[in-house]
């Protein structure tokens, strides 16, 4: 019998292994930057679509299909921080959900990474600020996943 053979075996398989594992971190990293990619595309359409809304502000509805948002937070400062206007003339409402949570009209939480379609509505005045003292030349309402469709008393159509 020749042992040198089944020696040899043992080392290809090892060899062959180690390549396959390489392959393999290889096209995981790429699906990573890919999905990477996605997240950040969405988010600029996302901040496009806030200032759109915050430059017409007619009461239109400005919605912004199939963003993938990763899980954390988002606040009406985060979209003061976007768009000049102050905090508490933002508003947010979402579609709760086991993964969204709201909290008051100023806070929404991704519990995890999802796709999900954004609306914004912008008017002049006070009609969505979330703080009662505020004093807003233009306010805004961020709606994730619920679809707006009225507009605060006293505002025309």
């Amino acid at each position: 019998m020749n042992t040198k053979g089944q020696e040899s075996a043992t080392f290809e398989l090892l060899v062959v292994a180690i390549m396959g594992l390489a392959i393999l971190v290889i096209v995981l990293g790429i699906a990573g930057y890919f999905s990477d990619l996605g997240f950040q595309a969405s988010e600029r359409t996302f901040n496009d679509s806030l200032k759109s809304a915050v430059n017409a502000p007619n009461g239109a509805p400005v919605m912004a299909k199939n963003l993938k948002l990763d899980a954390g937070d988002r606040s009406t400062g985060y979209f003061s921080k976007q768009s000049a206007i102050p905090a508490g003339c933002f508003s947010v409402d979402a579609l709760q959900t086991l993964s969204i949570v709201l909290y008051g009209n100023e806070r929404v939480e991704f519990k995890q990474p999802l796709e999900i379609t954004v609306f914004f509505r912008c008017v002049l005045g006070s009609g969505y600020a979330s703080a009662s003292d505020e004093l807003c030349e233009e306010s805004c309402l961020v709606s994730f996943g619920k679809e707006i469709d009225v507009l605060p008393e006293g505002e025309p159509a």
